[in-house]
C-alpha cells in the first residue's frame, strides 16, 4: 500500500511539472538556435540581475558555436551596457560576447557551419557602428578597472578596428577624451592590458594623421620609451617591437610629431638602442633582437630622411650619427643579420649620405649670410648664433602649427555657438508667438465680456419698460429711478414715441 501510495505521488509530481514546464516528447532536445531565441529573450525581459547574469554567461558559451544566432541578439547585450554598468561580471560577459561575434577570424566550433562566412565578423562590426553611441559605450568600459571589463573592451575595440578601421578611426575623433582613455591604458601595470593596448593603439594610428597628433601630445613617446627601457631595449621581446612599431607610425610622414619629438629631446634616450655588441655578434642574434633591429632602423629612418624639412632635427640627429654608423658597420660586418635587415641597413646608409650632403649645401649656401662676415675670431660666436636662429625658426613654426590647431578649434567652437543661438532665437521666436497668440485671445475674451455686459443692461432696461407699460408691480431688486431715467431719455429721443400714441388710442391699453 505505501509502495503504490508512493508511486501514485510521483505520477501526480511528473503530471504537475509536465502542466508548467510543458510536455516534451522523449529524446527531443531544443536546437541551438531555439536555446539561443530563449537566451536573449531571457536577458532582455528578466527583471533579476542574476537571471539576465546567466543567460549572458550561456551565451558567451554559445556564441562560438552559434555566432549568427548570437549576433542576431545583439539589442540585448547593448541593452544590458547601458542599463547594468554597476555589474561587472555581466558587463564582461556580454563584451566577451560581443567580441566573439564581430571577430574577424573564423572558431573551430563553427568550421562545419555552412551559414558562416569569411567576413561574417565584418558584417556584425557593419551592423553594430550602424549607431556611434554603441563604439562610446565600450570606450566608456575603459574607464573601469576590473580586469574582465577591461581586457574584453580593449579586445571588442581591436575586432572593431581590424574590420572598420576609418569608421572606427572617426568615432573615436568625435568622442570626448575617446583617444585618452586609450592612452591611460599603457600605464597599467598588468602587462596583458599594457600589451594588447599596444596592438590596440597601433591598429587605431595607422594612415590617421589626426588621431596620431593627439596620440604623440597625450605623452606617447614618453610611455613608450619607459616601456623599452623595461624591456631591456634591443634584446627585449615582440613587446618592444610593438612600442617601436607604434613609434614608426606616430613618426612616419608626419613633420609635426617629428618636431615635437625633436623638442621632447627623445632622440637622446634612442641611444641605447643603437648599441650591439661584439659578444652578441660572435654569439648570433635571436630572432626576436632581428626584429628589433629593424623597427628600430626603420624609426632611425622616418628621422633621418633627406626631404624633412625639419633641419634642426637633422642637426641634432647628427650628433648620434657616430653612433648609428656604427651599429651600421657592426650589421654589415655581422654574419648573424638576415636579409631584411641588411636591405634596412643599406637604406640607412644611403639616407645618412643624404641627409649629410644636405647639410653640407645649407652651410656652403649660408656662407653670403651676414654672420659670416664676422672676424675669424667670432667663429664660435656665430655658430651660436647660427643655432639660435634656427631654433627661432623652429619654435616659429611649432608656434604657427599650434596657432592654426587652435583656430580651427575655435573656428568649430563658434560653429556649434552658432548653432545653440540659433535654436535659441527660434525657441524664443516660437515662446513670442505663442505669447502674442495668448494676449489676443484675452483681448477677445475682455470684449466678449463687454458686449455681454451691455447685453444684459439692456435686457434690464427692456424688462423694466415693459413692467411699467404693463402696469406690473416692480420688484425689489429693480432699480427703478435709473431705469426710469433710462426710458424717459429715450423717450425723449423719440424712439418710444409711436409706441405711446398707439397706447392711448387702444382701448385695452398699450400694445406691444
Amino acid at each position: 500500500l505505501c509502495v503504490g501510495l508512493f508511486a501514485t505521488g510521483m505520477n501526480f509530481l511528473k503530471s504537475g511539472l509536465q502542466t508548467v514546464l510543458g510536455s516534451q516528447q522523449p529524446n527531443q532536445a531544443p536546437s541551438g538556435a531555439e536555446t539561443v531565441e530563449l537566451l536573449v529573450e531571457r536577458v532582455t525581459s528578466s527583471t533579476l540581475l542574476e537571471d539576465r547574469r546567466d543567460a549572458c554567461r550561456a551565451l558567451k558559451a554559445l556564441s562560438k558555436k552559434y555566432r549568427i544566432e548570437v549576433g542576431i541578439g545583439m539589442n540585448a547585450m547593448l541593452q544590458v551596457l547601458e542599463n547594468d554598468r554597476t555589474d561587472c561580471e555581466i558587463i564582461g560577459y556580454c563584451l566577451d560576447t560581443l567580441c566573439h561575434v564581430t571577430s574577424p577570424e573564423q572558431f573551430e566550433e563553427e568550421e562545419d557551419n555552412p551559414n558562416v562566412t569569411a567576413n561574417i565578423g565584418e558584417q556584425f562590426t557593419e551592423i553594430f557602428i550602424k549607431n556611434s553611441d554603441n563604439v562610446c559605450l565600450v570606450l566608456a568600459c575603459l574607464e573601469e578597472y576590473d580586469f574582465r571589463v577591461r581586457w574584453a573592451a580593449i579586445k571588442l575595440l581591436t575586432n572593431l578596428l581590424a574590420n572598420r578601421p576609418k569608421e572606427i578611426q572617426e568615432i573615436v575623433l568625435v568622442s570626448p577624451m575617446g583617444v585618452s582613455k586609450m592612452m591611460d591604458l599603457l600605464i597599467d601595470s598588468r602587462e596583458v592590458i599594457r600589451n594588447d593596448a599596444l596592438l590596440l593603439m597601433i591598429q587605431l594610428t595607422k594612415g590617421n594623421g589626426n588621431i596620431q597628433k593627439i596620440v604623440a601630445f597625450e605623452n606617447a613617446f614618453d610611455r613608450l620609451l619607459d616601456v623599452i627601457k623595461e624591456e631591456g631595449c634591443s634584446d627585449g621581446g615582440i613587446v618592444v617591437e610593438d612600442c617601436l612599431i607604434l613609434m614608426l607610425n606616430l613618426l612616419k610622414n608626419n613633420p609635426s610629431n617629428q618636431q615635437f619629438f625633436k623638442e621632447g629631446s627623445y632622440i637622446q634616450r634612442l641611444a641605447p638602442m643603437l648599441e650591439l655588441s661584439t659578444d652578441q655578434d660572435q654569439a648570433g642574434m635571436s630572432p626576436q633582437k632581428v626584429s628589433n633591429l629593424h623597427c628600430m632602423l626603420q624609426v632611425v629612418r622616418a628621422l633621418v630622411c633627406p626631404s624633412n624639412p625639419q633641419q634642426a632635427l637633422q642637426q641634432q640627429l647628427a650628433h648620434q650619427e657616430a653612433k648609428v654608423r656604427e651599429l651600421s658597420g657592426a650589421l654589415e660586418q655581422s654574419q648573424s643579420s638576415n636579409a631584411q635587415l641588411q636591405d634596412q641597413n643599406i637604406l640607412l646608409k644611403a639616407q645618412l649620405q643624404a641627409a649629410a650632403d644636405l647639410r653640407q649645401q645649407t652651410l656652403s649656401s649660408s656662407a653670403s649670410s651676414p654672420l659670416h662676415l664676422l672676424p675669424a675670431q667670432g667663429d664660435h660666436q656665430q655658430e651660436v648664433l647660427e643655432k639660435r636662429l634656427s631654433m627661432l625658426s623652429l619654435e616659429q613654426q611649432t608656434d604657427r602649427a599650434k596657432l592654426a590647431y587652435y583656430e580651427s578649434e575655435n573656428s568649430r567652437l563658434l560653429g556649434e555657438l552658432d548653432q545653440l543661438r540659433t535654436r535659441v532665437s527660434v525657441a524664443e521666436g516660437k515662446a513670442n508667438e505663442s505669447g502674442t497668440e495668448l494676449d489676443k485671445l484675452r483681448k477677445d475674451q475682455e470684449d466678449l465680456l463687454e458686449l455681454l455686459t451691455d447685453q444684459e443692461s439692456k435686457m434690464q432696461r427692456y424688462r423694466m419698460e415693459l413692467k411699467r407699460v404693463t402696469g406690473q408691480s416692480f420688484d425689489e431688486d429693480d432699480d427703478v429711478d435709473d431705469e426710469l431715467q433710462a426710458i424717459e431719455a429715450n423717450d425723449g429721443e423719440g424712439k418710444d414715441a409711436p409706441s405711446m400714441a398707439n397706447s392711448s388710442n387702444h382701448p385695452g391699453g398699450f400694445v406691444c
